[in-house]
């Protein structure tokens, strides 16, 4: 393999774009949402360095990451139902577009990297 190759072959592929995409969207969203507990403020910061090490370098550590985060991202809603937080805004009735779209872009990032993982490789970026 030539060392052009290689590095294309070990540099950022689709799936890892498109899930640093899906991370900074949940990352926004519920940041924008004005999200005053802090545990998943703090979860939705943490997407950001995530988001770019997919960009730029992704690895298992990086991948394994992005899965943990969009269960937790996926799960809240349904924990925020069962146990309701004073000042959580999923507490407050039947989620809203506004409020499950972060779970659906969450349920997207897992689907990427079960793909990813299926596939045991990314798929190239086309030139």
């Amino acid at each position: 393999m030539q060392s052009h190759q290689r590095r294309v072959a070990a540099g950022p592929c689709l799936l890892a774009r498109t899930a640093a995409v899906v991370a900074t969207g949940c990352a926004a969203l519920h940041l924008v949402d004005g999200a005053t507990n802090v545990l998943w403020t703090a979860i939705a910061l943490a997407c950001l360095p995530c988001a770019v090490h997919l960009w730029h370098r992704p690895g298992r550590g990086t991948w394994g990451l992005h899965v943990a985060l969009c269960l937790a991202m996926v799960f809240h809603p349904v924990v925020a139902a069962v146990l309701p937080a004073a000042g959580d805004p999923h507490a407050h009735g039947p989620a809203t577009g506004w409020t499950t779209a972060p779970s659906l872009l969450a349920g997207l990032g897992l689907f990427l990297a079960a793909w990813r993982w299926w596939l045991g490789r990314d798929l190239p970026l086309p030139c």
